[in-house]
């Protein structure tokens, strides 16, 4: 399992009130009551998603508004389920929109998700080119960078090229894989994109290079060569911000502290392994320490009450934690209280492998080295790099432990909150 990120408070989440005819209405008026804003997203996750009359006449409202200059439809159906766009209802309404954006001077574009050269079909290239028929300027790729799919010089440019010689798709942007659960075996990191950026430029027109951005954490897109500083050795990358958005509350001195970024704990030297080790540790004694008086209350279907929660161990064993019993020819571990001094050891001792590697890239970094500003950055810390990582209550493990590939169980970090 691979965890990281700042463990999220338990907050009251804000629910839409409003039918949905209501929430467009209320969207249009605020972009006709706001002429600074000339850029407009349409995704709602994926254009394909929303019933095509809706969302044409929402496009057409758009159209209407003498501020709103580019609008950008994002769907990744266009790679994945091509034939959507093959309907008789959908190919004659992308054509009145397409007529309608020439005639008032607007930018139509569609925007699709490409990570491999092999999803550029023949029907993907034919989807693409009758799109550009109906009248849309462009349609562009915005993919990520992956380890294993595209993270080679040759296997990006033979993406590339792909999409822009088969399919008229302006290669347009890969990002690094945000830092999410599950997906440390994809990433890459910071220098590994600088490195590749460096790599494939000359091989393509200027206008069709893409380019390698991080969205670090409060700070949003970024050229992964507009990083303020970079530790190599413990893979901290520092960032600064331009601008506060009309939705942020953040301080004024959010434009002149530095954001961190956290590469995999995997693709570090020794030397920052075994950093990120030590801290480890010390974030246990220091977590420990505060069980003993601030005690989590939890929010399973197995533990329900104040009490400090069991740490699972990865292996069976007399310091593991876990006592077994057979059923059915698998093991299957039920967890007993683990001692402070065995959670230390289970955390320092463990090795950092691909399915292994959580305890020390779920860890909050204590001794923060120092930002390009000189501070250590503010209290507003990026969700990134945080708390010990514990297994809520007994579960049974799959059989995929077994045969030795990594369990899918619900976790909860250290201070485990209620949803």
């Amino acid at each position: 399992m691979d965890l990281v990120g700042n463990s999220t408070p338990q907050v009251r989440k804000n629910r839409l009130t409003l039918k949905p005819v209501d929430r467009t209405a209320a969207m249009l008026d605020y972009l006709r009551a706001t002429p600074s804003v000339r850029d407009v997203v349409v995704s709602g996750g994926d254009v394909a998603n929303i019933a095509w009359p809706r969302l044409e006449a929402f496009v057409m409202e758009l159209l209407g508004i003498e501020s709103v200059r580019d609008i950008r439809l994002a769907s990744k159906s266009l790679v994945a389920l091509p034939q959507h766009w093959l309907a008789d209802d959908i190919r004659a309404g992308l054509e009145r929109l397409g007529r309608a954006a020439r005639d008032r001077g607007v930018n139509l574009a569609l925007h699709t998700h490409a990570n491999a050269v092999q999803q550029v079909t023949p029907l993907v290239a034919a989807v693409a080119r009758s799109v550009l028929d109906a009248g849309l300027r462009d349609v562009r790729n915005q993919g990520v960078l992956l380890r294993g799919v595209n993270d080679s010089m040759h296997a990006l440019l033979d993406l590339c090229t792909a999409l822009l010689d088969d399919a008229a798709i302006m290669p347009y942007y890969f990002y690094l894989c945000d830092m999410i659960p599950f997906s440390e075996h994809w990433r890459l990191s910071l220098g590994e994109a600088q490195n590749l950026q460096h790599q494939i430029m000359g091989y393509l027109p200027g206008f069709a290079t893409p380019r390698l951005v991080c969205d670090v954490p409060y700070v949003g897109k970024r050229w992964v060569h507009q990083v303020a500083q970079y530790d190599r050795t413990r893979g901290i990358s520092y960032w600064t911000k331009n601008y506060l958005t009309s939705t942020e509350t953040l301080p004024p001195e959010a434009l002149t502290r530095a954001y961190e970024y956290y590469d995999p704990i995997y693709t570090l030297p020794e030397e920052g392994q075994a950093w990120w080790r030590r801290h480890a540790a010390r974030r246990t004694v220091a977590w420990d320490r505060n069980q003993r008086t601030h005690p989590i209350r939890l929010s399973s279907r197995s533990a329900k009450s104040t009490a400090v929660p069991t740490l699972w161990a990865r292996a069976a064993g007399p310091d593991a934690g876990l006592a077994s019993r057979k059923g059915k020819g698998i093991a299957m571990h039920e967890p007993t209280p683990v001692s402070a001094a065995q959670r230390r050891l289970w955390l320092v001792d463990r090795s950092i492998t691909r399915v292994q590697r959580d305890a020390c890239s779920a860890t909050e970094q204590l001794a923060r080295p120092q930002g390009p500003a000189g501070g250590t950055g503010s209290d507003l810390r990026p969700p990134c790099c945080t708390a010990l990582t514990v297994r809520c209550g007994p579960r049974r493990l799959p059989r995929a432990l077994d045969r030795g590939r990594q369990p899918r169980t619900h976790h909860r970090t250290a201070d485990a909150r209620r949803r």
